[in-house]
């Protein structure tokens, strides 16, 4: 599985970009085919870049104040928020990331996101997961995966592997929205287990 693809069915599983399925025809039941309308562009709003303040072992607590949820990260992060279609649903992500280098060129990415859907309750964590990955879980690349919970609310803990790349993720189920994080490196310069669990164990709901 190449890391074009590996990415992509993490982005489906993220819904981190929303509106990207184009409108075409289609008939059904046997009907003339109908121009289907285009979904809205997506927006995306950056509010900061460089945030936070590092402690002594460089971690910064960080907090989205849209998205109602905190959560540590290795260094200083932006924060954005993006509205858009996905799935034909409307939603509105709210996301913090941090970005640093690791070993030979390569980079590793954490990611934390709250989406809210605007016309309905989110998917199940497990139909969203199986939706996206469900074939490469079949096929060996899913090489973890455990139920979890915040407050109650069931969600999923998951590690992704191809011949390159590492995607471990979290993903949760709340009544309005669904709340993902994600840690993603090469092998070559794959990001720890203990900064990924310190990293998932840290999210929390905020009031």
């Amino acid at each position: 599985m190449s890391r074009a693809r590996l990415a992509l069915l993490l982005w489906i599983a993220l819904l981190l970009a929303p509106g990207l399925a184009a409108g075409g025809d289609e008939e059904r039941d046997g009907a003339a085919a109908q121009p289907a309308p285009s979904p809205p562009t997506p927006r995306t709003v950056v509010h900061r870049r460089g945030a936070g303040e590092p402690g002594e072992d460089g971690w910064v607590a960080a907090r989205d104040e849209r998205g109602q949820f905190a959560v540590e990260l290795p260094g200083r992060f932006a924060d954005y928020t993006q509205t858009g279609v996905a799935a034909e649903r409307s939603i509105t992500i709210h996301g913090l990331v941090h970005v640093r280098p690791g070993a030979f060129g390569t980079v590793q990415r954490f990611r934390a996101t709250c989406t809210l859907y605007l016309d309905g309750p989110p998917p199940e964590a497990e139909e969203l997961f199986e939706q996206a990955i469900g074939d490469q879980e079949r096929r060996g690349w899913v090489k973890e995966r455990r139920r979890v919970e915040i407050d109650g609310q069931p969600g999923l803990r998951y590690l992704v592997e191809d011949e390159r790349s590492s995607i471990r993720g979290q993903l949760y189920r709340l009544p309005d929205r669904m709340c993902v994080l994600i840690v993603e490196s090469q092998l070559v310069s794959r990001v720890s287990r203990a900064d990924s669990e310190r990293f998932f164990d840290s999210f929390e709901l905020a009031e």
